[in-house]
């Protein structure tokens, strides 16, 4: 039986063509490449691993009847359980002792994976939503060091010692955006061009967006923010996106700092200090819903770009 080969030549073009679709990256792009998917790796098999920790605690401590588990909480250091004692009446935190030994032991073996002062990039998230006063008043702050807020942030504490973040951005998706912009509670008065006997009610209105660093505080009203450099405009009722960005020289050997408002390189467990935030308020300040309710205007995908780095 003869075998099918392809005419001369043509396998030599198939060889080359294969070649040309591979892309090659720089040794350094490559390394930064491999560490980011390391690190994400990492994290999702720590988190993994805590929450199995958590579940298995949780049915350790029901098994007395005489025991009800009320909450627990994974730290650095293991798992600790808040238990009330039906015959007592008393509650008390019970320290794991198990998920200890786990959480320590997952702790040495992957932070020997991160070669020490070495910074490794990624990007995490949360949603919140913007939100009036019952007085209708829109007058939102976002601060920077709400990253805390991010699922991951328990695992990340247990394998990096300090944080910096390169920025900060918000995509805002409205609420009800093809009608009357946001939602609000049962009851109140609502809906376009619905009208009062004194105001006409307002559910889209122009918005003023600015960058706020270091400890600096919030305009007390919109025609403040006007002076601001980096001030955006937007329309509550449409999406937009609005990104705050370090103005602090980013160094990955840079020293560390407990101050609070300091926007470089911080301890993580101090990330409650971080500076910066962004501020947003309403044009000319003006009232939207009734005057009576909050009014939700829209959902805000909240992302982080950061570095962090273990130095103990």
């Amino acid at each position: 039986m003869a075998l099918l080969m392809p005419p001369k030549g043509e396998s030599k073009k198939l060889v080359g063509a294969a070649k040309k679709k591979e892309r090659k990256w720089s040794p350094a792009h490559q390394a930064r490449l491999d560490s980011v998917a390391q690190m994400d790796q990492v994290l999702r098999d720590v988190t993994t691993t805590l929450a199995k920790l958590s579940v298995r605690t949780e049915r350790k401590s029901s098994d007395s009847d005489s025991f009800e588990v009320l909450g627990g909480a994974v730290g650095i250091d293991g798992l600790r359980a808040t238990l009330y004692d039906g015959r007592t009446g008393e509650k008390r935190l019970e320290d794991d002792d198990e998920s200890r030994k786990s959480v320590a032991l997952a702790r040495g073996l992957v932070r020997g994976i991160f070669k020490p002062d070495h910074p490794y990039r990624t990007r995490l998230g949360y949603f919140g939503t913007l939100v009036t006063s019952g007085a209708g008043v829109l007058n939102e702050s976002v601060t920077v060091a709400s990253v805390s807020s991010v699922t991951e942030w328990t695992s990340i504490d247990a394998l990096f010692d300090e944080v910096f973040i390169h920025s900060m951005t918000l995509r805002s998706m409205p609420r009800n955006a093809f009608t009357a912009s946001g939602s609000i509670s049962a009851g109140a008065t609502w809906g376009p061009g619905v009208s009062t006997t004194t105001t006409n009610l307002i559910s889209n209105a122009g918005i003023m967006i600015v960058a706020l660093f270091n400890g600096a505080a919030g305009y007390s009203s919109a025609t403040g923010m006007l002076a601001n450099p980096t001030h955006a405009s937007a329309q509550s009722g449409s999406p937009w996106t609005y990104a705050w960005r370090n103005n602090t020289k980013f160094d990955p050997r840079g020293v560390v700092a407990q101050n609070t408002a300091w926007q470089g390189w911080t301890l993580i467990g101090n990330v409650t200090n971080y500076g910066g935030s962004v501020q947003i308020r309403s044009y000319n300040d003006v009232m939207l819903g009734d005057g009576t309710h909050a009014l939700t205007l829209s959902d805000i995908a909240v992302t982080f770009d950061v570095s962090f780095r273990a130095r103990a």
